[in-house]
Order: structure tokens, then C-alpha cells, then sequence
């Protein structure tokens, strides 16, 4: 199964983490996923204010909550996937969901 976790930067999170503890807590992370063999992907997200071109809205959104960073993993159950989770280092205004991921051409 396959679980995206992504996390949404509150409104005063720094979108590029600065200090050397949450820089460290992400690449500790990072590390654990790659060993465990979960880990798919991961990116940190530019705000959409940084874009050179404006993204597509479809719609307006009424706070200014903005994915932040992502982690595709996969896992055999959903335990795993939130025990995963539950580890995920977040700025103190920063969220975290998560999501079942279903690749393109499966059934849900």
C-alpha cells in the first residue's frame, strides 16, 4: 500500500526548515525511511508565492495553510503507514495527513 504524508505550513512556518535541529530531526527521517526500504519519494515544497508563474487556482482558499513537504512511502498496512507518521519531525505550526496513494490504472 502506498501512503503520502504531506504536511501544511501554518501561517508563520518557515517553508525551508533553517535551524540545525529541524534540518537534522528531517534528515534522521529521511535516513530511516531509506533504511526501512519504504521510501519512494520526498520533497520540500517552494510556496506558491516563490513560483516565477503563477499557479492555476481552481478554486480560492480562505486561509493560507500551503503543502509544505511530502514523503511517498509503502508500507504493507495502514498501522505501519501512521506509525511512520507519528514520527515525522513538524515545525510547531506545521500538520501533517495522510493519504492512500493509489498509482494510476489500479482499482480503488
Amino acid at each position: 500500500m502506498r501512503f503520502l504524508l504531506l504536511t501544511f505550513a501554518g501561517a508563520s512556518s518557515d517553508f525551508m526548515p533553517s535551524d540545525a535541529r529541524t534540518v537534522d530531526a528531517v534528515d534522521r527521517f529521511n535516513r530511516a525511511l531509506r533504511e526501512a526500504g519504504v521510501l519512494l519519494g520526498t520533497d520540500r515544497l517552494r510556496p506558491a508565492a516563490d513560483h516565477a508563474h503563477p499557479p492555476v487556482a481552481v478554486c480560492q482558499i480562505a486561509t493560507r495553510v500551503e503543502a509544505s513537504a511530502y514523503w511517498l512511502i509503502q508500507v504493507r498496512t495502514i498501522d505501519e503507514a501512521l506509525a511512520w507518521a507519528q514520527r515525522c519531525p513538524l515545525a510547531p505550526d506545521e500538520t501533517l495527513a495522510i493519504r492512500l496513494a493509489i498509482p494510476h490504472g489500479a482499482s480503488a
